[in-house]
């Protein structure tokens, strides 16, 4: 049984699906210095223009240099070039590649699901002019052009239509087993590689069919159309699917992930429950027990050290670990995720009151990933700037401690929130919007406020939140569940200054004398917080903290939905069989079988000896195909 991993920089990543690496046993290698049909013969018998001599069908990344660095390549690599290669299989395409052309790939992808690696991603494959210094291939085996090739399956697969630089092309349609190893591979890649989870879209966010300006600085995942105007390959790649599935998976903060799990809505009440009966923090007031301050999050208990997963596929952007403070652990997560559905767009997960991870106690991963200015930072508690891909599912924390020294419970808040409002552009009207302003940190929403602060006895609502309000309502009231579709915009409780003009000025802190507020702002918020200028510039935040927060587990619920939803439509562009209009589209008009051209430039022709004579400004921005 073939390994897992795919290799980047001589180390294996498991990627959860079957790899055949040019290292393992029945695999296809690019770095062979000969043709594998006639091992007396180097040069291969047909090759692209400017590679007739040349012996070996790869080079070294020019921007990466000697460097066995994936901290490096992760700054070149950029995007992911997908091809349709017009052949029955992969042995057909390594040789076509190989022996005929002097060219190369990184990955292969087969009818049966099988993901080939010809190459180390630390090398720079020949597969798409102007881009190989800073991209990934994949070829994908399919015949192409059903109309030209009718009946090249025996077992007649499905066709399908797509137009690609305006004209129409009958095509075989991708099998099931390769659809999911390629979301298996590109998964991993958008996450190793921090690749962006996104492909040309026009101002209406509808795929692009055809060459994209600015080629070279575009980051995500591409054709070999969008570079290409020779090439019509991946014809029917449906990328708008493939980046929603990607980037949908949904996991819980304890929940491990599956595969194919439930729909986030089966799995979502208990955690309802969890945050909503015997806890003293809810979303989206009452923090400290009898206040109105608002609470961007929901607090989830569980045992301490138990382990606390990302919930969806991203980056951690900043963090914290250090020795607890007076609320308990002051330490965090924060990780910015990319989410697709037709357009890109950002949010951010938050779990804090985070455990310190000791050296000998349960793992944490990212943790080991992390080196550099931001170990340091971590090293010394301090809140680090970082930028560490993980996975939904993925462990990124241990469950800490929070609460004054009275009242410490283990549990974590966790928190989900953007600078703009999603569900407005992606479901209008699904969530209940409240505007807390951009100064105030305290609830005066009457809607908020009308289903907690109730008559007692004969007397009227006071306007405040006691503890007994709080509890009977999420214990009690069936108007809790409105909150799951609530996102309130407000200023972030994580924010420095104004906190004491802020604390005199309610009424709710009327009993606190001049010295206990400076006490509570001293010893309970100000350790607590690190929305800092810094930290909001790398991390992409808005600068004075005002954000839309969700309820983080009426979120899932929502975008696990939304992103089903999505990833069982196919992208526009791409139609049935019937659709087809009987017009065979240009010969010229070519995938990777059929023509060299399209796939490498001077930059790689002129590599080795020759490409010392290169500028710096060749090499950024590339060579444009002639």
């Amino acid at each position: 049984m073939a390994d897992s991993g795919i290799i980047i920089c001589n180390q294996r990543y498991d990627i959860g699906h079957r790899v055949v690496t040019f290292e393992d046993p029945g695999g296809y290698s690019a770095y062979v210095p000969h043709r594998t049909d006639d091992i007396s013969k180097i040069h291969a018998f047909d090759p692209a223009p400017g590679l007739e001599n040349r012996i070996s069908r790869y080079r070294r990344r020019r921007l990466v240099g000697r460097r066995n660095d994936i901290r490096r390549l992760r700054q070149v690599v950029r995007q992911v070039v997908v091809h349709l290669d017009g052949c029955m299989s992969a042995a057909m395409c390594y040789s076509v590649l190989h022996n005929e052309r002097g060219l190369s790939i990184h990955f292969m992808v087969d009818n049966d699901g099988t993901i080939y690696q010809c190459l180390d991603l630390l090398h720079c494959a020949f597969h798409t002019s102007g881009v190989n210094e800073i991209s990934v291939g994949i070829e994908i085996q399919n015949r192409g052009d059903a109309a030209r090739h009718p009946g090249a399956y025996k077992e007649g697969r499905p066709t399908v239509t797509c137009r690609v630089h305006g004209h129409q092309f009958l095509c075989y349609d991708y099998t099931r087993e390769q659809k999911e190893a390629m979301i298996r591979l590109c998964r991993a890649l958008a996450r190793i590689l921090d690749v962006p989870v996104k492909s040309p879209h026009d101002a209406g966010g509808k795929p692009v069919w055809t060459t994209i300006r600015g080629l070279r600085t575009f980051e995500g995942f591409i054709g070999h159309y969008h570079a290409a105007d020779s090439k019509w390959d991946p014809g029917p790649w449906d990328f708008p699917w493939m980046l929603t599935t990607i980037g949908s998976s949904v996991t819980f903060p304890f929940t491990a992930p599956r595969m194919r799990g439930p729909p986030a809505a089966q799995v979502a009440e208990r955690y309802f429950e969890n945050s909503e009966r015997d806890v003293e923090v809810h979303f989206p007031v009452g923090p400290l027990g009898r206040s109105r301050l608002w609470h961007g999050g929901v607090h989830l208990k569980a045992r301490a050290d138990k382990p606390v997963r990302a919930v969806l596929n991203g980056t951690i952007v900043a963090a914290r670990m250090a020795l607890p403070c007076a609320v308990g652990s002051c330490n965090f997560v924060l990780t910015r995720h990319q989410l697709s559905l037709g357009r890109v767009m950002t949010v951010y997960s938050l779990f804090y009151h985070l455990a310190l991870v000791e050296a000998q106690g349960p793992r944490v991963p990212w943790l080991d990933r992390v080196t550099g200015p931001g170990r340091v930072q971590l090293d010394r508690g301090e809140t680090a700037l970082l930028k560490v891909p993980v996975e939904a599912g993925e462990p990124v924390g241990l469950v800490g401690m929070g609460g004054p020294r009275e009242a410490r419970e283990e549990q974590v808040h966790f928190a989900i929130f953007s600078a703009v409002e999603l569900g407005a552009v992606v479901e209008p009207g699904y969530w209940e919007v409240i505007d807390g302003g951009d100064t105030s940190r305290f609830c005066t929403d009457r809607r908020v406020l009308a289903m907690i602060d109730r008559r007692q006895g004969g007397s009227q609502p006071d306007g405040l939140l006691s503890r007994r309000e709080l509890r009977n309502f999420f214990r009690l009231d069936t108007q809790r569940s409105r909150l799951h579709k609530l996102v309130v915009r407000h200023r972030s409780e994580w924010t420095p200054g104004d906190w004491m003009e802020q604390l005199e000025r309610a009424p709710d802190f009327a009993r606190l004398s001049p010295a206990g507020r400076r006490r509570m702002i001293v010893n309970q918020i100000n350790p607590t917080l690190w929305w800092t200028r810094e930290v909001a510039a790398h991390a992409g935040l808005p600068e004075n903290g005002v954000i839309y927060s969700y309820h983080p587990i009426g979120f899932l619920v929502w975008f696990d939905r939304v992103a089903r939803q999505a990833g069982t439509r196919r992208g526009a562009g791409i139609d049935s069989a019937d659709r087809w209009e009987g017009k065979l589209p240009p010969s010229f008009l070519t995938v990777d079988r059929e023509s060299a051209r399209g796939m490498i430039d001077e930059e790689d022709v002129h590599s080795g000896e020759h490409g010392r004579n290169l500028t710096l400004e060749d090499l950024v921005n590339g060579y444009p195909e002639e």
